[in-house]
């Protein structure tokens, strides 16, 4: 048998503490950090050592994976991968969360 927590909210609606929990983590934004540092770490483990270095800096916002690239060869070399990583990453968070990658 399996028991729930279950916490009763101001109206008097009985809500399960796993549902709270959800909302309280999107509410506070915590639901999209944590898949801003997923997509970071999946992408590290999807490109080659080498590409990885020629990345300055690598942010998401607004579900677009912005990778800051400075080495113009580096640049070119990943600009023909996009939508394969994109693909790739949305395939390994099952889910289509990421919308775009962006070369800066």
């Amino acid at each position: 048998m399996f028991y729930h927590l279950c916490i009763m909210n101001r109206t008097n609606t009985v809500n399960r503490a796993d549902e709270w929990l959800s909302q309280l983590a999107k509410a506070y934004g915590w639901t999209d950090q944590l898949m801003e540092q997923k997509i970071k770490t999946l992408f590290s483990q999807l490109v080659e050592p080498g590409m990885m270095a020629a990345i300055k800096q690598m942010r998401v916002k607004n579900r677009i994976l912005y990778l800051d690239m400075p080495h113009a060869a580096a640049k070119s070399d990943m600009q023909y991968r996009l939508s394969e990583l994109k693909t790739a990453l949305n395939q390994m968070l099952k889910q289509p969360y990421l919308q775009a990658i962006q070369l800066v």
